[in-house]
């Protein structure tokens, strides 16, 4: 089952790269970038798509991972008050 999730890991890399690529050979215009008070030196809009997309993939991961974290202790208080309720009931009886 293990070879099955890495298979597929390694599909899944693969297939971003090659958008990656794909992209950034279809788009080799030259740009810069002029944010308020700095303005960047030219490069292939192609890897500038590529950057975006890598930092909002970053930041997707980074947010969903902080999610889960508040689930996951939520869930441990949650079992916690579970197990004490379920201690006192056996005790009342």
């Amino acid at each position: 089952m293990g070879w099955i999730k890495s298979f597929i890991s390694l599909s899944l890399s693969l297939m971003i790269l090659v958008v990656g690529v794909v992209i950034n050979l279809r788009n080799p215009e030259l740009v810069e970038l002029d944010i308020v008070l700095w303005r960047s030196a030219e490069y292939s809009l192609g890897l500038l798509l590529v950057a975006a997309l890598f930092v909002g993939c970053l930041l997707g991961i980074i947010a969903n991972s902080l999610w889960l974290w508040q689930l996951k202790r939520q869930r441990n208080k949650l079992k916690k008050q579970l197990a004490s309720a379920v201690q006192r009931c056996e005790q009342l009886q």
